[in-house]
């Protein structure tokens, strides 16, 4: 079980407040926009015309999630449990479900209502770490590395279950009418140290604000991403669904899973980012031959067992006919808390420490402050940027492959308790 982490709020300073504040952030409830603030929004949007690119307009501060955008990727691996015996499995199938799993888990972790995360100054860096449920540690190391275009490098690992991801954020904002879309560019890429030919690229969907003008705003994801295993010959495409003029279901996704050496899809995904998503064998597949191509044995039994074994495979059916299966459930996987150093511990361009003041002007409501403070940061980064004197790329370098964490490099030479040792020292590590 992870371990929910604390901290004691006795003798509360202005940064032991703004640690309290984190650790109660996810269970704020997040109110309407007034009617104040939706006349300055739609002040805004007047002067913008639709498809318009928007990242040089300069947001009001009542519309920004109280942390950065490097911390907000974390919520993609706020459930480490799911992979944490994938490098182990022998079955190619099994570890691209896992990996599959993994990227659906993270989509459920949303505001209450449509909020923006911090902009990332160049230079800026994010750093945590989760104590997993079999004992073992996974780092995070997060920085912008570019500034416009906005580019956010990220590296995830748990050196002892040989797990890397890594990728890069690349978002772009337009207004589309009533809405405001959020294209994220970049993509993640999965491995696992033990099968260094096997990497599985994962591209990333639009997601949507409703309403910003006019009616209740709300987000909605809506589009169609693809997870592919070029050595397996493995892929997945999953369509993110949103609800038409009263049809359909609110957060619906539905996909395919194939593998190339079949030619055609052999599992539907089905059901909601936001509570469960299953997995079943299309109707359309017989299920001797099937199962046949796969093995190439007669005496295979065809179930789900067969292509999907080990831990999901456990569960029991759904429906017996189709064999449905739970593949990720946010209503029963529980959370992984991340760790993060205290704010006097960071270094002076860790996001918490960096955006302390804005992000305790917004908790208290206190938007001529928070503006105030966020145009401080703003202006400071653009004045170094003029005079040359940032320095970015501190943990990432952009080589032949794209952007990759620095001590990454030679990497098939440690063992994993020397890769973890380099983790470690850059997650605690402070100038």
């Amino acid at each position: 079980m992870c371990e929910m982490k604390h901290t004691n709020s006795q003798g509360k300073t202005a940064e032991t407040a703004h640690e309290d504040f984190f650790e109660e952030y996810e269970a704020m409830e997040e109110p309407e926009h007034d009617t104040k603030q939706r006349s300055v929004i739609i002040s805004m949007l007047k002067q913008v015309i639709s498809g318009t690119d928007l990242s040089k307009v300069t947001f009001p501060v009542f519309i920004l999630e109280p942390r950065s955008l490097l911390e907000k990727i974390t919520d993609f691996m706020a459930y480490p449990q799911l992979t944490l015996q994938t490098a182990l499995k022998e079955c190619h199938r099994e570890r691209f479900m896992d990996v599959v799993s993994h990227y659906l888990s993270g989509w459920n972790i949303q505001p209450k209502r449509p909020l923006k995360p911090y902009n990332p100054i160049l230079g800026e860096v994010f750093k945590c770490k989760w104590e997993c449920p079999d004992g073992t540690t996974a780092y995070y190391v997060a920085e912008q590395v570019s500034h416009y275009p906005p580019v956010s490098c990220y590296f995830y690992s748990n050196p002892q279950s040989r797990l890397v991801i890594h990728g890069t954020f690349e978002p772009k904002s337009r207004l589309l009418g009533n809405s405001v879309v959020s294209i994220t560019g970049g993509r993640a890429r999965v491995l696992f140290l033990n099968r260094p030919d096997e990497e599985y690229l994962c591209t990333l969907p639009k997601i949507y604000a409703r309403n910003v003008a006019v009616g209740t705003m709300y987000t909605e994801i809506e589009d169609t991403v693809k997870v592919r295993c070029a050595k397996t010959g493995m892929h997945a495409e999953i369509d993110f669904k949103t609800r038409r003029f009263f049809r359909g279901e609110n957060n619906a996704v539905r996909g395919t899973i194939r593998e190339a050496v079949l030619g055609e899809a052999a599992l539907e995904v089905s059901g909601r980012w936001d509570r469960e998503i299953y997995v079943a064998r299309k109707s359309n597949i017989e299920k001797r031959s099937f199962m046949m191509k796969i093995f190439g044995k007669k005496e295979e039994t065809g179930s789900l067992e067969s292509l999907y074994p080990g831990a999901q495979a456990e569960k029991e059916p759904v429906s017996a006919e189709t064999e449905k299966r739970v593949l990720f459930s946010a209503q029963e996987e529980r959370r992984c808390e991340k760790i993060v150093r205290r704010v006097g511990e960071q270094e002076h361009n860790e996001s918490r420490r960096l955006w302390m003041n804005v992000t305790m002007a917004l908790r208290k409501k206190d938007y001529e402050t928070a503006t105030e403070e966020k145009a401080r940061l703003e202006d400071a980064q653009r004045e170094r940027i003029g005079s040359n004197e940032v320095t970015s790329e501190k943990y990432f370098t952009k080589g032949e492959c794209g952007w990759q964490l620095r001590l990454f490099e030679g990497i098939e030479e440690m063992s994993p308790s020397e890769f973890e040792q380099k983790l470690r020292e850059s997650v605690e590590r402070s100038d």
